[in-house]
């Protein structure tokens, strides 16, 4: 019931009163006569959406193709079409329908909202959106809104529906990723290890001369006639390098918008590494360390095209994961939770149905109406999840008990918070030494199992503006580096940037406002100095440092890999 049915309503009820009050039979007819019109209009709406809404069906078409798990890329332009059809009656004369839109995408052109005039059967939307990032999304369907033509009545309900998709981080273009100058090997290592080497391959390494116990197969038969001597050809061997992605993954990288994150960042280098290395013919894996969250995830090194999909899906996984638990419940996040509910869950949220069996009083009315909604989220979450009673009044009252529950709902629809600096600022910032420590005891273990000349990508928040944080996450992980270095394995550490240092402070309305741009210098100066002793310090243990956000870091991490193939001597520290 809308503002204007309550007001007609009140009205008709006042003028029935005083009909029957001061016996004038006119206007309690015409009052009477109101309500009951009231009540056949409500009455015919419900008949119309009982009648219509069991034969409604929704087909989606994502890129021109009806499917119920598609594959896309990050960063890409997508075209969604959402036909709605009724088998055997029209819909009502005013319909609003909602797609409800995952927030990884981002709307290019069209709308996400359509709406009739007048009964027909069949409501088109199509509209084109971009993907933000990796990950995962699910379309949970179409919300529907039924109003009766006076604007008295106005009934929603959601059709739910079972569209997935994943989306594969993307990459940038490759180039020139190899160097074409072929060269021998100057320190070969004992052991079996990837070393350009002569061997049996397909490339020609180089010609020399005959020696005793040369095959005959190899002699090169006319350099030898032009030259007067035997020479013998010598082929390139063909055994790859191995490359091993490390991901440091914290709550601090999920910070901020899809797509602005810093480990969108880090999803997109590693998907270009992994790519160039598949392209050479290298085998590439992958381990994603989160110490907020458990076990890491890992990829043994394999190559092949088949290796490839694998890491991309395995880093589409790792973005899809849960924020970590130890973060506050903010405010924000509960309103937008409750907001979700409303919107895509209307008969749950409704006063008769959802009536939690407890009460909180405040003064205020906007603390009033949230405390409202917080405890219908509780009930619903419980009655969710299988939860009692009992259950169900701590969720209201613990936001560290209501966290989890909360934070896998929001998953599960497709909806991420953004927190805000307020939000930061609340919020504590949780304990990252758990996922450098992991970071640390994974980097021992792959040594365990490695070969010689290995390549070891470590993708680590290891800059940040407080220069102690630096010194104690840099020398957490500074012996497994060594370690590694004297191993004769190639390491490089690529760092992500944040987001608010790579753009630049915004001047609104062209008015200029110092104060802001000198905070943000001020910052930007913290973090170059906490960057020069990030590189100085990984410099001095043979390690090379990379920005996530250099334009040319896929191709110093494949240097890095073309040197551990001609096992050059690490140069890092000379830099």
């Amino acid at each position: 019931m809308t503002n204007h049915a309550r007001l007609v309503l009140v009205a008709s009820l006042l003028g029935l009163m005083f009909g029957l009050l001061r016996n004038q039979d006119g206007l309690s007819l015409v009052s009477l006569s109101v309500l009951v019109w009231l009540f056949a209009s409500w009455l015919y709406l419900q008949y119309q959406i009982a009648r219509v809404w069991p034969k409604l069906t929704c087909e989606r078409v994502i890129n021109h193709r009806t499917q119920t798990q598609a594959l896309l890329w990050s960063d890409r332009v997508v075209d969604i079409e959402v036909l709605i059809r009724s088998a055997k009656h029209k819909l009502p004369s005013i319909t609003v329908v909602h797609d409800l839109v995952p927030d990884l995408l981002r709307l290019r052109s069209g709308s996400f909202w359509a709406s009739t005039a007048v009964q027909s059967d069949n409501i088109k939307l199509a509209y084109q959106v971009k993907t933000l990032a990796a990950g995962h999304l699910q379309f949970h369907g179409v919300h529907f809104l039924f109003q009766d033509p006076q604007g008295l009545f106005v009934i929603e309900r959601v059709l739910a529906e079972k569209t997935r998709a994943r989306i594969l981080p993307s990459s940038a273009a490759l180039g020139d990723i190899r160097p074409t100058i072929k060269r021998t090997n100057s320190l070969p290592q004992h052991g079996i290890h990837p070393l350009k080497r002569a061997g049996f391959g397909s490339e020609l390494l180089e010609l020399r001369e005959y020696q005793q116990g040369d095959p005959p197969k190899s002699i090169a038969w006319k350099v030898s006639a032009r030259r007067d001597k035997l020479m013998t050809r010598q082929y390139e061997s063909e055994v790859p390098i191995r490359m091993t992605m490390l991901i440091a993954d914290s709550a601090a990288m999920r910070r901020g918008t899809p797509g602005e994150r810093m480990l969108d960042q880090v999803f997109f280098v590693a998907a270009g590494v992994a790519k160039a290395s598949v392209h050479v013919g290298d085998a590439i894996g992958v381990v994603v360390l989160n110490g907020e969250r458990g076990g890491p995830l890992r990829l043994q090194p394999a190559n092949g095209d088949r290796a490839l999909y694998r890491v991309l899906e395995s880093l589409a996984d790792a973005s899809s994961n849960p924020p970590a638990a130890t973060v506050p419940l903010t405010r924000g996040e509960v309103e937008l939770a409750i907001q979700v509910c409303r919107e895509r869950f209307p008969e749950c949220m409704v006063q008769s149905i959802n009536s939690p069996p407890f009460s909180r009083f405040s003064i205020t009315p906007s603390t009033r109406k949230f405390l409202r909604g917080l405890d219908q989220l509780a009930a619903f979450l419980a009655d969710r999840n299988g939860l009692d009673t009992a259950r169900t009044i701590q969720l209201s009252y613990d936001t560290q008990l209501l966290a989890p529950y909360l934070r896998q709902f929001l998953l599960e629809q497709g909806v991420r918070y953004s927190p805000t600096t307020k939000d930061l600022d609340v919020q504590a910032v949780p304990n990252t030494n758990a996922t450098f420590t992991l970071l640390r005891d994974e980097i021992g273990r792959s040594l365990a199992y490695a070969r010689d000349n290995e390549v070891y990508v470590v993708f680590a928040n290891l800059v940040t503006r407080q220069e102690s944080d630096c010194i104690r996450r840099v020398t957490r992980i500074s012996a497994a580096l060594k370690l590694a270095v004297a191993k004769h394995h190639r390491v490089i550490v690529v760092c992500p940037m944040p987001r608010q240092v790579m753009q630049p402070a915004s001047i609104p309305n062209g008015v200029i406002d110092p104060i802001p741009l000198a905070i943000q210098q001020a910052e930007n100066l913290q973090m170059a100095e906490s960057a020069e002793y990030v590189r100085r310090t990984l410099a001095s243990c043979g390690v090379t440092f990379a920005w996530a956000s250099d334009r040319n870091v896929v191709s110093r991490v494949m240097a890095e890999a073309e040197l551990a193939g001609n096992s050059r001597k690490n140069s890092a520290g000379a830099r």
